[in-house]
């Protein structure tokens, strides 16, 4: 990965930044997706509906590699 007058190791240190802030706001959006789910009866539970969509995105995601 390359960035624009940052060397390696200060490109580094702003991704160490940035990145396990991402994936834990990323994680707790899920969970409470899930939750909201759950707790509003939605068909099925809200696990079962967060896998569903995770299933037919990565089917559209390799459709759309496949055709490229």
């Amino acid at each position: 990965m390359v960035m624009p007058e940052m060397r390696e190791a200060s490109m580094q240190r702003e991704l160490d930044r940035y990145i396990p802030a991402a994936t834990a706001l990323g994680g707790v959006c899920i969970g409470a997706l899930t939750v909201a789910a759950d707790l509003m009866g939605a068909i099925g539970s809200g696990a079962g509906m967060l896998l569903a969509v995770t299933t037919v995105y990565q089917c559209y995601d390799a459709f759309e590699k496949e055709r490229a």
